[in-house]
């Protein structure tokens, strides 16, 4: 058993060629760097009156929208309400000192996509889900889309900056990530449970070269049971647990007391930063393992799993009601604390950015196939279907299920990417070491490191 950070070193000379700045970039990428801005108190209480009036605008605007349909059969378009957003300004000068007119626009651009949206679900036959009311305590968001490069000033040396909008309370930041000599083409500023966040995308960072030839190619499992992730060369991902024993007795909390009241809204702030809190530290746990693969491997194979389908309810319908309701429930939210599909969403922008292949597959009898004679196992039982081990009849191959199916992931992924090469060049081709004493223990920690199995049965 070792260390993620022992696990994943790669040799020095494929981190050079990583690191390599004389590379020639492959092309553009557009990225959004998340930090956290410090307000005054009065910008605090400045920055939520700003959320309020927004909230405001956009309501008033789908009014306008709404009304003219229905009276008149007329579609307003965002150009429209602009150009009248405009002459209001004009019309009455304090409206217009009081705040940036990006940052309304940003507002009506925010409505404009609502109705995008609409529109696009009532074509394709799909729930249409009319724009509805905002509520200006659920309203967290200003989104400025252009002109945004005049709000920052950034200092690299220090890692500082701030952004000033006029209008809103001056936003102080501290990251040393933001790239240098350039500026953001979006500003997106959230208030969440646990303070106020900017995000600045940029869209003018270059890709490093892409890698033709793989030399350390690794494919990918969503695990069962205890593992979160099995890799192809026999690397382990615990299970991700997570304790639940606060929340849920915040959430009884909340149930009992009376609503409206202060004491159930300060309830209801605990509950939301303790959430928040929690998300934060597994994004950033999921950051920092993604981080450690690309430095590792340079060709990635992942499944393309289905996630909603994989975590369907299964209460069925009136006619034809469902069985296990409650244990599927539960099994669902096991299976959605994993992450699996926004890991892959994170590994497949990091791998963009360092210039390596990520290719899906489709995952279907990857856990049924032997990975040394690809031989598909007749299952009759679910136990059999999910077994944790896998033992081939035809070759006696032994391995755990979930590094055998990353070995198939893998082979399939190469297969794509390289149509002409050869089973001997295709990673889990080969044979498989034989495990002595089974599966090794799993830690029930919320974040453990990586484990590598190389066990066999006795």
């Amino acid at each position: 058993m070792v260390t993620l950070a022992e696990k994943v070193d790669r040799p020095a000379e494929l981190a050079a060629a990583r690191t390599d700045e004389s590379a020639v970039s492959a092309g553009r990428i557009m990225r959004t760097f998340r930090t956290r801005a410090y307000l005054s108190k009065a910008g605090h209480i400045r920055f939520d009156e700003v959320l309020r009036q927004q909230a405001l605008l956009y309501n008033a605007a789908l009014e306008e929208r709404s009304t003219a349909w229905k009276r008149h059969q007329k579609s307003i378009s965002c150009f429209d309400q602009s150009k009248s957003l405009t002459q209001v300004r004009a019309d009455f000068p304090d409206f217009e000192r009081a705040i940036d007119r990006r940052v309304q626009v940003g507002t009506l651009k925010r409505l404009d996509k609502a109705y995008q949206a609409f529109i696009r679900r009532l074509k394709g036959g799909e729930a249409p889900g009319h724009p509805r009311f905002k509520s200006s305590l659920r309203w967290k968001t200003l989104e400025i889309y252009s002109g945004a490069s005049r709000y920052v000033r950034y200092d690299a040396e220090r890692g500082k900056g701030v952004v000033r909008i006029k209008g809103l309370p001056l936003l102080r930041f501290k990251d040393k990530r933001l790239p240098e000599g350039i500026q953001p083409l979006e500003i997106r500023i959230s208030r969440r449970p646990n303070g106020v966040y900017l995000c600045l995308m940029f869209d003018h960072l270059r890709a490093k070269p892409v890698v033709e030839v793989p030399e350390a190619p690794v494919g990918i499992n969503a695990g069962l049971s205890g593992v979160r992730w099995a890799l192809s060369d026999g690397t382990l991902i615990d299970r991700r647990r997570q304790d639940n024993k606060r929340k849920r007795r915040l959430q009884r909390k909340i149930a009992r007391q009376r609503l409206g009241s202060n004491s159930r809204r300060k309830t209801v702030s605990l509950l939301g930063k303790l959430s928040d809190r929690e998300k934060v530290r597994n994004r950033n746990e999921l950051h920092r393992f993604a981080a450690r693969l690309i430095e590792k491997y340079d060709h990635f194979v992942v499944e393309d799993l289905d996630i909603k389908g994989l975590a369907a309810s299964a209460k069925g319908t009136v006619e034809e009601p469902g069985t296990g309701v409650r244990r599927k429930a539960a099994i669902n939210r096991g299976m959605l604390e994993q992450n699996w599909g926004e890991f892959a969403q994170m590994l497949e922008y990091k791998a963009e950015g360092a210039g390596i292949k990520l290719v899906r597959v489709d995952p279907s009898h990857t856990s049924l196939t032997c990975s040394a004679c690809g031989v598909v196992k007749e299952v009759t039982t679910d136990r059999e279907r999910f077994a944790t081990r896998y033992r081939c009849s035809s070759c006696g191959a032994y391995s755990l299920a979930t590094v055998n199916a990353a070995r198939n992931i893998l082979a399939r992924g190469l297969a794509l990417s390289t149509p002409s090469a050869g089973e001997s060049v295709i990673a889990g081709r080969a044979s498989v070491h034989e495990p002595k004493s089974g599966l090794p223990d799993l830690r029930p920690e919320n974040h453990t490191p990586l484990r590598t199995d190389d066990t066999a049965p006795t």
